[in-house]
């Protein structure tokens, strides 16, 4: 399949010296669900920011290529990459807790400016689709909601963006198992409906390669393992240091 996103040769850097990412290279084929995992500290929030171009904001370097359809991205701020549909669900959600869900969701059409109501309505329309709990809920303020439920809001944010690629850094992370289990059975179901590309950036390794077609193990900023998830999940060294086995 053609790559909608390939990003190549990146390398991060902090200051003069520290290296968050070295040589690394991954691509994001149409409709494909593509996971990077890795333990804490192994680079993969630095992926994150380097895609995004948010980089600058905490004093980085970046070099490589990253190409997304026939767009380069290198070079762009984060407002300019989202509207060019690479759109990101933060890790912690990252919602504006005072205002309603309503209104954050409404935040993420931001970057695609001169919207019609009606446009933004039929987006909210199939985000209730997927979430119908965020219908009644909609002028709850945020910091109100559980964890959840603001995963939701956040997932839905983001869709409100139109995304071509669907960036979810640690969408596991705080919540129940099974909040976790649904969650991420909506984002398949999302994905086998509209073939929505998805980048899952996750700790929780089991629950990514069990919904990924193909993974990168990040370990302190390379990647030390690729290749299609089913096979990475019966590696018996990724069940030694990323499953628990």
């Amino acid at each position: 399949m053609t790559a909608t996103l390939h990003a190549k040769d990146l390398r991060l850097t902090y200051g003069n010296a520290a290296v968050a990412l070295s040589d690394v290279s991954i691509d994001v084929p149409q409709g494909g669900i593509v996971a990077v995992l890795g333990a804490n500290g192994a680079g993969k929030t630095s992926l994150v920011r380097a895609l995004t171009g948010q980089f600058g904001f905490y004093g980085g370097k970046l070099s490589g290529s990253i190409q997304f359809g026939d767009k380069t991205l290198s070079g762009l701020d984060p407002a300019a990459v989202a509207r060019a549909g690479l759109v990101q669900v933060p890790e912690g959600r990252k919602l504006f807790a005072g205002l309603s869900v309503r209104e954050n969701l409404l935040c993420g059409a931001a970057a695609q400016r001169g919207q019609k109501r009606a446009v933004l309505e039929e987006r909210m329309d199939r985000i209730f689709k997927l979430f119908p709990k965020l219908k009644q809920m909609l002028g709850t303020s945020a910091g109100y909601l559980s964890g959840g439920e603001q995963q939701m809001v956040a997932i839905g944010r983001a869709l409100m963006a139109e995304p071509k690629v669907l960036l979810c850094d640690e969408l596991s992370l705080g919540l129940a198992p099974l909040v976790i289990a649904e969650i991420y059975a909506t984002l398949a179901e999302l994905n086998r409906d509209t073939a929505l590309s998805l980048v899952v950036i996750e700790q929780n390794a089991r629950q990514a390669l069990k919904m990924a077609t193909y993974a990168y193990v990040l370990e302190v900023g390379r990647i030390v393992a690729q290749g299609p998830a089913q096979e990475l999940a019966q590696s018996a060294e990724v069940e030694q240091y990323y499953l628990g086995g």
